[in-house]
C-alpha cells in the first residue's frame, strides 16, 4: 500500500500516494456514513416489528442480507490477513443469516393472522 509512502512527509512530492490517500479516506468516510444508516433503519425496523408492520418484516430482510455482504467485504478491504476469510464467511452467515431466518418467520405471523 502506498499509506505509508503518502503519511513520511518526506522530501520527494507523490501525487499519485496522496490521491490514493483521500480515495481510502473516501471509503472509511463511506462505510461509516452506512453503517449510520443502517443503524437508523434497524431502529424504525425494531419499533415496527413490534407492532407487526410487515414492511418492518421485509426490510429486516434485506439489512440482514446487506449486514453479511458488508461484514465479508469489511474484513477483507480493511483486515485481509486478521481472520481467515472462511471464517468471516461463516460467522457472517451465521449472525446475519439467522437474523434474515428470524425475520422470514416473522414475516409469516402477520401474514397468516390476516389470511
Amino acid at each position: 500500500m502506498l499509506r505509508g509512502y503518502a503519511l513520511q512527509g518526506g522530501a520527494r512530492h507523490n501525487p499519485r500516494a496522496e490521491k490514493e490517500l483521500r480515495r481510502e479516506h473516501v471509503a472509511v468516510e463511506g462505510f461509516a456514513i452506512g453503517l449510520f444508516v443502517c443503524g437508523m433503519v434497524a431502529g424504525e425496523v425494531a419499533e415496527g416489528m413490534r407492532n407487526r408492520e410487515v414492511w418492518a418484516y421485509l426490510v429486516g430482510i434485506v439489512l440482514s442480507v446487506a449486514g453479511g455482504i458488508g461484514s465479508i467485504m469489511a474484513f477483507s478491504i480493511f483486515f485481509p490477513d486478521l481472520i481467515s476469510p472462511a471464517a468471516v464467511r461463516w460467522a457472517s452467515l451465521f449472525v446475519f443469516g439467522g437474523a434474515g431466518v428470524a425475520a422470514i418467520a416473522g414475516l409469516v405471523m402477520p401474514l397468516r393472522n390476516r389470511l
